[in-house]
């Protein structure tokens, strides 16, 4: 048996000497649920750093070409990211136009709240998402659609590691389901 313990941590630790998947996300709480999907077999990138309004990010040359070398873009969708239409006809990509293996769009089988309410901010004035309320994904419910999403996306793109990432997500949502009780009773 121990034997038998020791060949199989050696052959699984040979058998994973792929590159990991490169991935880019646009903003950085999407960049956590590919993380969390994919682990250590995707290599992670997000557009919008953590502190950035992401309606409005400057997508510069090095961004670009990170872009360029991934093999994944997911991104928030709805009109949350306008910035995004331009960065994607100036790389002329066309794996990454809609409905590709190498585009996701997180946003395709959420419940949107909010569909047709202007929100106000008192420095811009109207906030409108004509699309509904782009910031879906802050739900800890949506992070289970959102992952299975990211799940069959990653797993396309490296099918020989889907129970990797079967078993990376379903451990991400067992402590989500388990944070949801505390918050919940809080």
């Amino acid at each position: 048996v121990r034997y038998a313990l020791a060949f199989f941590l050696l052959w699984t630790t040979v058998a994973w000497c792929a590159e990991p998947l490169s991935v880019v996300t646009t903003s950085t709480d999407l960049k956590t649920l590919v993380e969390a999907v994919g682990g250590e077999r995707v290599r992670i990138e997000s557009l919008a750093p953590p502190l950035q309004d992401p309606h409005a990010v400057e997508v510069k040359p090095g961004q670009l070409a990170k872009l360029k070398a991934a093999a994944l873009l997911v991104r928030i969708g709805l009109d949350h990211e306008p910035w995004l239409g331009r960065a994607l006809r100036t790389l002329s990509d066309r794996r990454f136009v809609r409905d590709s293996p190498n585009y996701l769009d997180t946003s395709k089988g959420i419940q949107l709240l909010q569909a047709e309410t202007p929100r106000v901010r008192a420095y811009k004035g109207a906030h409108v998402h004509g699309f509904g309320n782009t910031h879906y994904w802050l739900d800890p419910e949506n992070s289970k659609p959102i992952s299975a999403a990211i799940l069959e996306a990653v797993a396309r793109l490296a099918p020989g590691e889907r129970r990797y990432f079967e078993a990376n997500r379903k451990r991400f949502l067992d402590q989500i389901d388990e944070r949801l009780k505390i918050w919940l009773r809080t």
